[in-house]
């Protein structure tokens, strides 16, 4: 099982920030730090930060999408010096984005992270009914991966006696226009430690799947974008396969929410408190968040075809619910969005994937030191 943080210090819910006991501040390193590390210890795979991991629809009380934050890249370079080993995704928009600069600055978090730098990549929210849109963005991918692909491995030397420090022979030209952008140049970055650093990619509409298929390492999909009546992981896989890829490379994410507490009845006070912290338009923009929606999903068996993506419970509920869905072989793997930071999040860690540890569906030691030897070593179940 491959699992992912969806790291913020505010909480996956807009009313998350009045109901916690922490102060949460989004500018706050020493708390972006300490939740890092919490997954970090507990073997989790990556944390991936985006601009605006919130809900779309937010109330007066909650935190705008002009809140306070931190450019994720540049989060990220700071806890790579604070982490020793979990992965570090950062979002990055596909439009109006400078190939060359995006290249180098994930380049750059690769060098520095040791190896475990990621991409997401954001699509436009026009890509979804646009092939100009999403012919863009595979241009983009391609460019990007061109200038990590142009420095060989052994292109720097750093031979003392012939004074030679870069065998330019090594280095091949790139000479390509995307969106505008010219990309002429190889990067002022040496090959990284992964090669390419990972590259995820959220799946929301047909044109998502097949690029994720194509391009991405990670896929991660919301419930409402799970395919009917078929694994999510399987349909994904064979994208993959029909663009002539190994299956085995792509790793299917389901993102979930959490709620955990001691027993089913305080997780449930936690969410009703949560919604009405949020207010109305939180409750109005998606009914799945009632606390009775919410407590029926935490119940029986997974359904295939029921949103599974909404979990409010004890940590043993929390587990089984992760536990259907995974060796349904329905996704990979998860990317955990706890409502309430720090709180749930130790809840999380230190409750929840012990749980799965002990049933053999969740690794005890670490495997690699790369982002992407530690998801090779994490294998889909047959």
């Amino acid at each position: 099982m491959t699992l992912g943080l969806h790291h913020t210090v505010t909480g996956h819910h807009p009313g998350a920030w009045r109901v916690s006991t922490q102060t949460t501040d989004a500018e706050s390193l020493e708390q972006h730090t300490a939740a890092a590390r919490l997954a970090e210890q507990a073997l989790v795979h990556l944390l991936l930060v985006s601009d605006d991991p919130g809900t779309p629809a937010r109330p007066a009380s909650a935190p705008s999408p002009e809140h306070p934050r931190l450019e994720p890249t540049v989060l990220l370079a700071s806890l790579a010096a604070r982490t020793e080993h979990i992965g570090l995704v950062g979002s990055v928009p596909s439009t109006s984005t400078d190939p060359v600069g995006l290249a180098r600055r994930l380049s750059s978090l690769d060098h520095v992270s040791g190896g475990r730098a990621g991409w997401d990549l954001v699509a436009a929210r026009s890509a979804g009914t646009s092939e100009h849109a999403w012919s863009d963005t595979h241009e983009l991918v391609a460019a990007v991966h061109a200038l990590w692909d142009a420095w060989s491995p052994d292109a720097v030397v750093r031979d003392r006696r012939t004074g030679v420090y870069v065998d330019p022979s090594r280095i091949d030209r790139v000479d390509r226009t995307v969106q505008g952008h010219p990309v002429r140049t190889p990067l002022p970055a040496s090959r990284s430690p992964q090669g390419r650093p990972v590259l995820a990619h959220t799946v929301t509409s047909e044109a998502g799947g097949h690029f994720a298929g194509r391009h991405a390492d990670i896929a991660i999909l919301e419930a409402a974008h799970l395919p009917d009546g078929r694994p999510a992981a399987h349909d994904l896989a064979e994208r993959a396969a029909a663009a002539g890829r190994d299956p085995a490379e792509l790793h299917v994410l389901l993102r979930v929410h959490t709620v955990v507490a001691p027993s089913l009845a305080q997780a449930q006070d936690v969410h009703a408190r949560l919604v009405a912290a949020g207010g109305e338009a939180a409750d109005e923009a998606a009914d799945e968040n009632s606390t009775e929606t919410w407590g029926r999903r935490t119940q029986g068996a997974a359904s295939g075809t029921a949103r599974p993506d909404l979990l409010v419970g004890t940590a043993h509920d929390v587990a089984d619910r992760l536990t259907d869905l995974f060796e349904q072989g329905l996704v990979d793997g998860f990317l955990l969005a706890p409502a309430l930071v720090p709180s749930g999040l130790r809840r999380l860690t230190r409750e929840v994937v012990p749980i799965l540890q002990a049933r053999g569906l969740f690794r005890t030691e670490r495997d690699g030191t790369t982002l992407r030897d530690q998801l090779a070593a994490t294998r889909r179940p047959a």
